[in-house]
């Protein structure tokens, strides 16, 4: 079961990691998406784009007709959720033209830290 990790770093971080992973030859298995702040995640990753991916977190491609069924919503609104996505790669399309999330779990990473 593969694996869709998103998680709160700074853009410094992020490059950071790209450069040990470019520089030990050794690509990753697990793919991330970082944001760099939560305000930002929670911008893109609105609440009922969580649902869609929620919904279609290891199920077999569908029609956008058939997904904004599936969630109880308004077609036109689940095809600019689910256009917003495709955009951003986390969904794709399929030769049969249905759209598919292609992990079976998702992981968020982000952590808190006291002000000072």
């Amino acid at each position: 079961m593969k694996t869709r990790s998103f998680d709160v770093k700074s853009c410094a971080e992020a490059l950071a990691e790209v450069s040990i992973t470019a520089q030990s030859g050794r690509a990753e298995y697990e793919v991330c998406i970082s944001f760099a702040t939560p305000e930002l995640l929670c911008e893109v990753r609105t609440a009922k784009r969580w649902g869609l991916i929620k919904k279609m977190c290891g199920a077999r491609p569908l029609s956008i007709r058939k997904t904004a069924w599936w969630v109880d919503r308004y077609v036109k609104a689940v095809h600019g959720d689910m256009r917003a996505l495709l955009q951003s790669g986390e969904l794709r399309r399929t030769d049969d033209e249905g759209i598919e999330f292609p992990y079976g779990a998702i992981n968020v990473k982000f952590l808190f830290n006291a002000a000072r």
